[in-house]
């Protein structure tokens, strides 16, 4: 069995588990199935220019769907709700930059800090993940193909 039809097989049990559980879950995972469903199809009948890329990325997503999940039941397992949890809840006090008078060069601040860890996540994402790595997001999309690099 492909890994196509493995994620397939995969997202019917869960989806079995979720309906039978009038789970609300079931929602996504029937569209994601069917667009995963459609890609499958669209990859079998050569549709696409790079029907590798397509198929590894299609691959990977689901790959990180079903990890994400797993993870989300693994917290939810472990969380038992306390007496704290049936408490009503203190709103939340706003946040400075909207409670504070004269703040927002303080806010402005936290932004291009923000700004600047993300820039440095992306520069090493491209260091671990080189254009041209099997790591397919970092690679030229099909229509990009054509033209010049200049352009690109």
């Amino acid at each position: 069995m492909d890994k196509g039809a493995q994620v397939l097989v995969k997202m019917d049990n869960l989806l079995a588990d979720w309906e039978a559980a009038n789970d609300k879950r079931v929602i996504f995972l029937s569209c994601y199935k069917l667009m995963t469903e459609n890609v499958l199809a669209a990859i079998q009948s050569e549709v696409f220019e790079d029907t590798l890329w397509v198929a590894t990325l299609m691959e990977n997503f689901a790959g990180y769907y079903f990890q994400a999940l797993e993870n989300f039941e693994k917290r939810a397992k472990q969380s038992t709700p306390g007496m704290a949890d049936c408490l009503p809840r203190r709103p939340k006090p706003p946040h400075p930059c909207l409670a504070e008078p004269g703040a927002g060069s303080k806010c402005a601040h936290q932004l291009r800090s923000g700004l600047r860890s993300v820039r440095a996540a992306c520069q090493r994402m491209d260091t671990a993940f080189p254009r041209g790595a099997p790591f397919p997001l970092h690679r030229p999309l099909p229509h990009q193909r054509n033209y010049p690099q200049h352009l690109q």
